[in-house]
Order: structure tokens, then sequence, then C-alpha cells
């Protein structure tokens, strides 16, 4: 009996073994071209605003496929997706790194944005199919590791190359990883999947969700400053919003669609799924500010800053973990509503923040956020899929992944959003497409400060909205 526990657990390594790998790879190419942004725009003489779309384009791209893949993955089957899109992230990267101008890079960006989706959007089915429901929460807690130790990587080692290498190792880098990836998933994952017949694909429908999503997420990139918003805003937020209709009444009429809106009727699926959606959102806007916010009010170098905020970030190293084990022993409901109250807690604490605030403050604050980070995650993905019935769950592995992502870019746009209507409503000088290190040349710090604390205090305001939700939800216990 001993020794067959032991084949189970060791076969439970090996399936998760490159899911973590796969993880850790895209956020590891994140933290590098995140941190190298700078550098990629001296080499290829562009602006700040304009090389920050190397990243956006990316992130919209992995968005408004999540949800294509995740259906596709339920009929030719997750473990191809899975290895498919590691194949054309891989080429991505290599198209990356051989890009002749900036133009080429984005296109081959929009590449690689295919393949993260790819990859990405089964992890999460892949994992509800391989593990029995007692042991999800740690398989989910160790793929929240490895995003974790991915980004911090990445922005050491893309601080290193940018010092030492070429920018094109920037991509490079990725290949090897890849390729080692593959191979494991092509030997490890099993395939446990019944298919569905590729005629019943909805066509129709996945036009219509790309179109929305990709119209929607370039529509709140585009504008910056609610308090001067372009003369053609109204045009875009109409044809948005004719997108979205559009979608949803076919959704609700086709036999099988792309998107069953009908699983919103299970009011405990779709709380844990806009709790997926808020976190995401706050989580990443508040660490979106951090740095401008260490920098621009604190004076604190880059590289100061960015060692005051991994060293923080270590915690997750033990709370991701620590959260699966807890969801599968306690469940995932009380490990989730923890994880909300510590965020209210980490965003209560900046927004009080003042010019005086000391180090060991912010922390404090920080390290209270990691707290959360690690720990939502686990608890609130392993509920989410437990809701999930075996014919569905690739398309709600792909869901929870699309409102993860989508929290994650809408994040980025309102945090900053709400930071430049601020400041400019306080100083007419300011230009807000200009680099955000500018403001401190012109504007005051106390103004500054204003700007900061407002976007913290709408972070803890969302962030109540998610303990509301942990309440409401419940885990699905008979799966």
């Amino acid at each position: 009996m001993r020794n067959k526990k032991t084949v189970e657990k060791h076969r439970r390594l090996f399936i998760l073994l490159p899911l973590v790998m796969g993880v850790f790879l895209w956020s590891l190419s994140a933290g590098i071209i995140n941190i190298s942004l700078p550098t990629l725009s001296q080499y290829l003489d562009i602006s700040t605003s304009m090389v920050a779309w190397v990243v956006i384009i990316h992130l919209v791209i992995l968005t408004s496929f999540l949800l294509i893949f995740g259906r596709v993955g339920d009929f030719i089957g997750y473990k191809k997706i899975f290895i498919m899109g590691l194949f054309i992230f891989a080429a991505g990267a290599y198209l990356c790194a051989v890009s002749l101008n900036f133009y080429h890079l984005l296109l081959f960006r929009i590449i690689q944005g295919i393949g993260s989706s790819m990859l990405l959007s089964v992890i999460p089915a892949i994992i509800t199919l391989s593990f029995r429901p007692e042991n999800r929460g740690k398989a989910f807690g160790y793929i929240s590791l490895a995003t974790t130790i991915g980004l911090s990587l990445g922005y050491g080692l893309g601080g290193f190359i940018d010092t030492y290498a070429n920018w094109r190792w920037i991509f490079i880098v990725n290949i090897p990883l890849a390729i080692l990836t593959i191979y494991l998933a092509h030997k490890y994952i099993p395939v446990r999947q019944k298919l569905k017949k590729p005629s019943s694909f909805d066509f129709i429908g996945s036009i219509l969700a790309l179109s929305t999503i990709i119209s929607f997420l370039l529509l709140i990139q585009l504008v910056r400053n609610i308090n001067t918003l372009p003369n053609w805003f109204p045009l875009g937020l109409t044809l948005v919003t004719m997108l979205g209709v559009c979608f949803v009444i076919w959704e609700w009429k086709h036999e099988s669609p792309l998107f069953d809106l009908h699983v919103l009727r299970n009011v405990y699926l779709t709380t844990a799924l806009l709790a997926t959606f808020l976190a995401n959102l706050v989580l990443t806007g508040t660490i979106f500010l951090v740095p401008f916010y260490l920098e621009l009010i604190h004076g604190y170098s880059a590289d100061f800053a960015g060692m005051i905020i991994l060293i923080p970030s270590l915690l997750i190293l033990v709370t991701g973990p620590l959260s699966g084990y807890l969801s599968d022993h306690i469940g995932s409901k009380p490990v989730a509503i923890f994880s909300a109250l510590a965020l209210i807690i980490s965003t209560l604490i900046f927004t009080i923040m003042d010019l005086t605030v000391g180090i060991l403050f912010i922390f404090i604050a920080l390290a209270i956020r990691s707290l959360c980070e690690g720990m939502f995650g686990p608890a609130n993905n392993k509920m989410v899929m437990s809701h999930s019935s075996s014919e569905k769950t690739g398309a709600i592995s792909s869901l929870m992944n699309t409102a993860r992502y989508l929290g994650l870019v809408m994040g980025m746009v309102i945090f900053q959003g709400i930071f430049d209507s601020v400041i400019s409503a306080q100083s007419k000088q300011v230009d807000i497409m200009q680099p955000i290190g500018a403001y401190q040349l012109i504007i005051p710090k106390s103004a500054l400060l204003t700007g900061f604390q407002s976007a913290f205090f709408i972070g803890m305001s969302i962030s109540v909205v998610i303990i509301i939700l942990s309440f409401l939800t419940n885990e699905k216990t008979n799966t």
C-alpha cells in the first residue's frame, strides 16, 4: 500500500513539473522584459510610451485568446495545446531576438502572446484532470510559487543581460528552457480526456470574443486620463459595447458555445471568478505603482527600490505552498477570506502613508501584500475549478485565466489612470504621455502623494468587495 502511495505521489510530481516550468518560463520572460524596457527603448531609438507596447500587445493577445484555446483544448486535448503553446512561445522568442526594428518586434510579440495564451489557458484544466480534489490546492500553490520565482529571477537576469550582453539575449534565454519543458510535457503529462467533436466548435463566437476583448483592452490602454477623454472615445465605447452584446446574444443561443453563459447561474462560481478578477486587478495595480512611489516620493534609486520590493515578496516562497496545504485540509474559503483581509490592510497602510513614513512601514505594507498574493491565488483557483464538470473543465479553466489576466491588464491601466487623472487635475502643466519620472520635475511631492493615495484608496475599496465575494462563495466538495 505504501509503495502504491509513493508511486502515485511521484506520478503527480512528474505531471506537475512541466506545468510549473511552463508558468516559470512565462514569468521569467515577463520579468526580464519588464526590467529591460529602458534598454530596449535606447537600442530601438523609441520613446518610453512606445516601448511599453512591447508588454501591452503581448498581454492583450494573451488575454484575448484564453477563452478560445481553453475551448479548443476540449476538442484536441489539453496536452497538445500546452505543447503547441510552448513551441509557438519559443518560436516567437527567436523571432523577437532577430527583429530588425520595433514594428517587427511588436509583430513577433503577438506570436509569442498566442503561445503564452495556449500554454497558460490549459494548466488549471490539466491539474483538475490529473489531481484528486484533496491534492489540487497544493498543485495550485506550486504554480503560484513558480510565478513569483520566475518574475523575481527575471528582474535579476534582465538586469544582468542589460549590463553585460546584447538586448537580443532578452529573448534568446527563453528558448532552451522552452525546449526542455516541451520534452518533459511530452513525456510526463498523461492523455486523460474525453474529446469532443470538432464540428461543434463555435467559430463565430470565437471571432466575437476576440474582437470584443481586443477592442476593450486597446480602448482602456489608449485612454490614460479620464479628465481629458479623446473625441473618439464615445464611438470606441459604443463599438465595444455592441460587440459585447452581440457576443452574449450569440453565446446564449448557440448549442455548443465558446463561453457557456449558463455556468454563471452557479452563484458560487460567479462570485469566485469576480474575486479572481478583482484580486488580480488590485495586486497588479498596487505593485505597478509602488516602484514609482518609492522613487518619486522617497527618492530611492531604482536598484534600492527593487530590493525593497523583492525582499518582502520572498514571503510567497512560503505562503504559496502553505495556501495550497491549508486549502486541501481546512478548505479554500477561509484561506481566501484571510487573504482578502490582508489585502485590505496592505492597501490601507499605503493609503495613509505620508511624506515622513519610514522604510519599515513600507516593508510591512509590502509583506502583508505578499501574504495575500501568495495565499489568495491557490485557494481561489481551487474554489473555481471545484465547480467544473469533466466536459467543462477546459472552458472554466480558460474563463478563470481570462478573469485573472484581464484583471492584470486593467490593474495597471486603472491605477495609472487614477494617478494621472488626480495629478493632471492639480497641475495643468502635466503631459501624461511623458515618462512618469518627469513628474517630480514639475509637481511637488505633496501633489504626487495625493495621486498615489487616491489610487491606493480605490484599491482598498475594491479589496472590501473581494472579501465580501469570498464570504459569498463556496467550494464544491463532491468532485
